[in-house]
């Protein structure tokens, strides 16, 4: 076996002799929340593979081609990575690299009823929690088709990984992307996908889940009105939902999400994946 690191590019390609199997890792510069391709070609079984403990979700991307969508989390150290692919013939280990990322911190003052929930919000915000993770637990078949886009154009107002320091102390990590909007502007589904959730949430207000498949998860918060319900499936581009300031919001805007494999990844880094 002849392993090659394309160190430069960050692609790493990894050719055998006895057959034409490559393994790229893109894109070519990847940061602590971004998703990231894993893309095997030159098998004609789905692989196996391995990234952080955790299977990858490998589906077919044409003949002898399968690729799965992964994402470096958000604390995890940077540096090289690695991810073990098993063709059935051959084992490979492959390396990429993590570059760092200075991420932004926000710093609020508020009232203390404003930061610390009743017993009875508390309660209820962790159900939800508990409910949602249940949901990102699952790997179902594919469904997503081609890139994923923006559900609006608008600009944002806090971009993903800010550090939220509340009266002083660090009270989170942003998930997501803060979408600015008016109320009753339209939410584009991101990809095709089927609805897992349309309800109102705690701290989303109405907010909907889609599931592409594979892992993959985007979610749209605080919207003002909801146009399609549990069990719909939508394609890329069609209006789910409507921008609103339900939930734990002080204006009108869209919260944007992302989840792959139960982690959060940065919405941008999926768009822009070569899909």
């Amino acid at each position: 076996m002849f392993k090659y690191l394309l160190a430069a590019l960050l692609v790493f390609v990894v050719q055998t002799t006895a057959s034409a199997l490559e393994v790229k890792v893109l894109p070519d510069k990847i940061y602590p929340g971004d998703a990231f391709l894993v893309k095997v070609t030159g098998v004609d079984e789905k692989p196996l593979g391995v990234y952080n403990g955790a299977w990858l979700n490998f589906a077919s991307c044409g003949e002898d081609c399968f690729e799965a969508i992964n994402v470096v989390d958000l604390d995890d150290p940077v540096g090289d990575k690695d991810l073990s692919i098993n063709t059935g013939e051959v084992n490979t280990e492959v390396v990429f690299k993590v570059l760092p990322k200075d991420f932004p911190s926000s710093h609020l003052t508020l009232p203390t009823d404003k930061v610390i929930l009743s017993k009875a919000d508390e309660a209820r915000a962790d159900r939800e929690t508990v409910m949602l993770k249940k949901i990102w637990k699952q790997a179902t078949d594919k469904l997503w088709d081609g890139n994923f886009i923006m559900p609006c154009n608008n600009s944002c107002s806090t971009v993903f990984g800010v550090r939220r320091l509340m009266n002083g102390v660090k009270k989170s990590v942003h998930t997501g992307l803060d979408i600015r909007g008016r109320t009753g502007e339209p939410v584009k589904a991101s990809n095709k996908g089927r609805v897992i959730v349309a309800q109102e949430l705690f701290y989303g207000g109405n907010t909907i889940v889609l599931d592409h498949g594979q892992g993959i998860y985007t979610y749209y918060m605080h919207l003002s009105k909801f146009d399609v319900a549990v069990g719909d499936m939508v394609e890329k581009g069609a209006v789910i939902g409507e921008i609103g300031a339900t939930g734990r919001a002080t204006g009108p805007h869209l919260h944007f999400g992302v989840k792959i494999d139960e982690t959060n990844a940065n919405p941008v880094s999926l768009t822009e994946l070569p899909l």
